[in-house]
């Protein structure tokens, strides 16, 4: 083999290992970040007071949210899959707005912990109204940032900082989730912070398997 060769093969092995040494810290385990527990409850300073997990029908959980006055706002359920927590339906109390369940399921965790990244998807919203309207919905994701969050129930360092904006392809329709939603996941916690056009929040405080925050 010519000296050429031998070094032409090196030069791959570093360009191979630099790759897997930038790969290997971006991922992560989204159920560390979304934990799904039956029992969680998490206690918020906004809109949303209070979101509690039920229900445990291989591997498809209920999320309730509450309001201020401990009444339902809407019930969302969500699947564990090896590829993060996925949102499969969600169900709001106002007879305005149908249950809208997405096919596929909307990726609701973050994937990777690296900084730029993207995911563009297309989904069909299918509303349970009186004609069980089929809408085609696009969905964009980034990571935003890795940042530390200051919330009434303490610090969380290394959160995923997550953008999702939900748009619905069909203009001639009307939307009830349109618009851009920014989530801060903590690990072994989930959820610590959100803003959305409608709701914004900070965690006051937390029960997630069993342990409690602050």
């Amino acid at each position: 083999m010519s000296k050429k060769a031998v070094l032409l093969i090196f030069a791959l092995f570093l360009f191979v290992g630099c790759i897997q040494k930038i790969e290997r810290p971006s991922r992560i385990d989204p159920s560390r970040y979304f934990p799904l527990n039956v029992g969680d409850e998490y206690i918020y300073n906004g809109e949303v007071r209070k979101v509690v997990t039920s229900n445990d029908i291989e591997h498809l959980f209920t999320r309730t949210f509450l309001d201020s006055t401990g009444n339902v706002i809407r019930r969302e359920d969500v699947i564990k899959t090896d590829d993060g927590i996925m949102l499969k339906s969600r169900f709001s109390v106002s007879s305005k707005i149908p249950i809208i369940n997405f096919d596929p399921p909307l990726p609701y965790s973050p994937r990777t912990s690296l900084i730029g990244d993207t995911l563009l998807l297309t989904t069909v919203e299918i509303r349970a109204d009186s004609i069980n309207s089929h809408l085609r919905a696009q969905v964009k994701y980034e990571i935003m940032a890795i940042d530390t969050v200051w919330t009434p129930s303490g610090n969380f360092p290394d959160c995923i900082k997550i953008k999702m904006i939900y748009r619905l392809l069909d203009k001639a329709e009307s939307s009830f989730i349109d618009g851009e939603t920014i989530l801060w996941f903590a690990r072994d916690i989930g959820i610590v912070k959100y803003e959305s056009p409608l709701e914004s929040g900070e965690l006051l405080q937390a029960t997630v398997a069993g342990k409690s925050y602050p």
